[in-house]
């Protein structure tokens, strides 16, 4: 499925991120509005992108390398890392939750510094299955135990990009039946030694 982005970054988009700041807070019932048209908008392109594939597959993919069983995808509103968490719980998080409602599998790009304080209001929408975390650059999500810990806790799996150094901490730190890890390896024999690893520090 194409990157569709999310909604108020595209109002941040046709607006300028510097204008949907000062609407937020000046003139937040224009924006939900405006959210609610991008909204129908962006369900529609989602419907199209299906329907080029219905019925030739069982499975969808978004931008994120992930495979799941009927329709998924993979929400993002970066644009969350310059509010405040009442703002995005009063604007924007019910506008992902009604996007997890139409989906399967509805999962969450979590990027950008100071973002862990919008996981209350995402783990209060239903439907929503994973959040995949993307901490600060050239650091570790490992640095961020509990806050992952709270994310599988409340039912939610996690999944984050690691080192293969990384790989036996977070199998043995998380709930292994709530995780997917992305590891860049240098070979294939590298990956295929690391899997045998992980089944059994899971175990």
């Amino acid at each position: 499925i194409a990157d569709l982005g999310g909604g108020a970054d595209i109002l941040a988009s046709a607006v300028t991120t510097h204008q949907l700041l000062l609407d937020v807070i000046e003139r937040p019932e224009a924006v939900k509005l405006a959210l609610d048209h991008c909204h129908e908008l962006w369900m529609q392109a989602y419907e199209d992108n299906v329907s080029w594939f219905a019925g030739r597959q069982e499975v969808t993919a978004p931008w994120w390398p992930v495979v799941s069983r009927g329709r998924t995808y993979m929400t993002q509103c970066d644009f969350n890392s310059m509010i405040s968490p009442e703002l995005f719980a009063e604007l924007f998080a019910d506008e992902l939750g009604a996007i997890y409602a139409k989906l399967d599998n509805g999962a969450f790009h979590l990027d950008g510094i100071g973002t862990e304080v919008h996981v209350p209001a995402l783990l209060a929408q239903k439907g929503l299955h994973c959040i995949q975390w993307v901490p600060e650059p050239n650091t570790s999500a490992l640095r961020h135990k509990r806050m992952l810990r709270e994310i599988q806790q409340a039912g939610v799996s996690i999944t984050f990009a690691m080192k293969p150094e990384e790989v036996e901490t977070a199998c043995r730190e998380f709930d292994h039946r709530r995780l997917m890890l992305n590891v860049w390896c240098q070979s294939e024999a590298e990956a295929k030694e690391l899997i045998e690893n992980a089944v059994r520090w899971c175990e």
